[in-house]
């Protein structure tokens, strides 16, 4: 199966790809290098509005081998093929483009989905306020899009910590890479439109979180308790911040950076009430090197709040060739005793409270409860860019383990991505 669905992809890729000796001719013969992006259909009237129609589709192979020790002799190894993203984009821009909008749908079969619809207002070069649904503006690493990764996917840092997307208004300048300064500061309702990123809290606590902009399965209403975000980066003003990756090449870049999101009132077991980051980027002659900190914070149900768990991530990549690329990749998330302490009494406490016929069920939902120390994972990677971030095959190999006070769990994981964008 695996094989078969790998086959029929690269078929499709090497029909989406410019056939690289014709195009070649044919830039050359127009004096143009190359394309290096797939763009998207866009009409434009007469008065300079214009319409954006695009699409990111991501085909995965995944092969897992897992068990509690490396050496165990009831290891088993799954294999799952599946189409990981398939996403359509909407954007348009007026009066100039000082008034723009995007709206982003998650098509895949298990989880159709709204993740982005925002309006964005150019009050001036510097100044610009966007409202709607998107993701908070916590660490230029996540802000970057997912279609831009050295990797087939985000790391286990970015998964415990965020940022996700929510509900609010922003102040930002435009996220530029050409100023020396980046700023964002925002006001969110404080509660994720989707469980995928910012769950380290309700993970510690053996909660699973719902995602209200889920069609199919739609989540409870939005309920606001107000979180402050901001971001503030110095950076390289010929950096290109969007990607990891060094493309372009040149003198040494850089890009530091701090982000904080405070939750006014955080939903106890389930949200950070803090989180800080810091951040640096690093790019020179095509190797860049990205370090992420993170520090959150939780509210117990007795006591002041406290510090939750820390983590980091860091990558290394190296473009040895214009179109291929290797990294590395560590990531690392510790959660504090007084985090895991907090979470096996609260659990305990619901067992206890509840009739005997359900203690059973739910001692087996809250197993987990305070359980888990550590998140590791160590991962290569090595990525074939055929059009740019538009049209390219990713690969990557992880070491995967967590930390326990029972056994720790030990996995190998082996993806393999084409990824069509434009």
């Amino acid at each position: 199966m695996t094989r078969f669905a790998l086959g029929v992809l690269l078929a499709g890729v090497s029909l989406l790809t410019p056939n690289r000796s014709a195009a070649a001719d044919a830039d050359s013969s127009a004096g143009m290098p190359p394309p290096s992006k797939l763009h998207p259909f866009r009409t434009t009237a007469a008065d300079g509005s214009n319409l954006e129609l695009g699409f990111a589709g991501q085909l995965r192979t995944t092969v897992t081998n897992g068990g509690e020790h490396l050496d165990d002799d009831d290891r088993e190894t799954e294999e799952a093929v599946e189409l990981r993203r398939v996403r359509l984009l909407l954007r348009g821009g007026f009066f100039g483009d000082r008034l723009r909008f995007g709206m982003q749908l998650s098509l895949a079969p298990a989880a159709p989905e709204l993740m982005d619809l925002w309006a964005d207002y150019g009050f001036a070069s510097t100044v610009e306020l966007r409202v709607g649904q998107y993701k908070i503006p916590f660490t230029r690493y996540r802000w970057q899009s997912f279609s831009h990764l050295l990797f087939a996917d985000w790391p286990i840092a970015a998964n415990h910590f965020g940022s996700e997307r929510q509900l609010g208004l922003m102040l930002h300048n435009g996220q530029k890479d050409d100023t020396p300064w980046s700023y964002a500061l925002g006001v969110f309702t404080g509660q994720n439109a989707r469980s995928s990123f910012a769950k380290g809290i309700a993970d510690a606590y053996g909660e699973r979180l719902e995602s209200p902009s889920n069609f199919r399965t739609p989540g409870e209403p939005v309920e606001v308790h107000p979180e402050v975000v901001a971001r503030i980066s110095h950076n390289s003003p010929d950096i290109d911040a969007k990607s990891n990756s060094d493309e372009t090449g040149g003198g040494i870049r850089h890009l530091v950076g701090l982000s904080a999101a405070w939750d006014l009132d955080a939903t106890r077991a389930e949200e950070f009430s803090e989180r800080w980051a810091a951040e640096v980027l690093l790019k020179y002659e095509h190797v860049s090197l990205s370090l992420v900190g993170y520090a959150g914070m939780f509210r117990p149900e007795v006591g002041l709040q406290e510090l939750g768990s820390v983590g980091a991530t860091g990558e290394l990549g190296w473009r040895f060739l214009p179109n291929l690329e290797v990294a590395g990749r560590h990531s690392r998330v510790d959660l504090t005793r007084e985090l895991r302490q907090s979470a096996r009494r609260r659990a305990d406490r619901i067992i206890a409270e509840v009739d005997p016929a359900e203690q059973e069920d739910l001692t087996r939902t809250y197993a987990a409860a305070g359980a888990i120390r550590s998140y590791e994972e160590t991962a290569l990677a090595l990525s074939w860019y055929l059009v740019g971030h538009s049209v390219k095959w990713q690969n990557d190999l992880a070491y995967l383990r967590h930390a326990s006070s029972s056994r720790p769990a030990e996995d190998v994981r082996f993806r393999s991505q084409v990824q069509v964008v434009f």
